[in-house]
């Protein structure tokens, strides 16, 4: 594993294949997220969206600040976190969804991109579950840093190339 490598991101990684509990349960995991994070959403987590909810356990589970906040984009608005000229491994990923004066979003750790010029996030509530998804980079609204981290080398990286060299031992 590269030592530039983001400890968030890595956590993040670990945490692959965990999946939302079918039903009207929440997985323990999820809910160890809220608490991780300190994210006190209450509800379960087919209900309510988790991706914030992930991020800030990441950060937080890494000894770093995050938004402690459920809202996707509350990261755009945050003083603990700087916009970057463009992608770095591990750094936060904000999109709009819906629309791009909506408000809505999601939230990830940026990946890479795949052959198809999609932006790779690894993040929480993709398909239930944390995992690797595309998504079209015209609904990307910033790359973000936490302010005090050594700022990283800001750049396109290969997805499937970028997720395997962070999770080598």
């Amino acid at each position: 594993m590269s030592a530039s490598t983001p400890t968030w991101y890595r956590w993040a990684l670990a945490e692959l294949g965990t999946k939302e509990t079918p039903g009207s349960k929440s997985t323990q995991r999820i809910l160890d997220y809220r608490t991780i994070g300190k994210t006190p959403l209450a509800g379960e987590d087919s209900v309510v969206p988790w991706c914030a909810i992930f991020v800030n356990a990441a950060l937080e589970a890494s000894g770093v600040k995050g938004t402690r906040s459920g809202m996707a984009r509350s990261y755009e608005r945050s003083a603990d976190f700087v916009k970057l000229k463009g992608p770095a491994l591990g750094a936060i990923v904000t999109k709009w969804r819906t629309s791009p004066k909506s408000g809505l979003g999601h939230v990830g750790f940026y990946a890479g991109h795949d052959a198809r010029k999609r932006v790779v996030l690894v993040g929480g509530n993709q398909s239930d579950a944390v995992s690797k998804a595309s998504f079209d980079p015209g609904q990307i609204t910033g790359y973000w840093w936490p302010k005090g981290q050594p700022l990283p080398v800001v750049g396109q990286v290969n997805a499937g190339a970028a997720i395997a060299s962070a999770t080598e031992v």
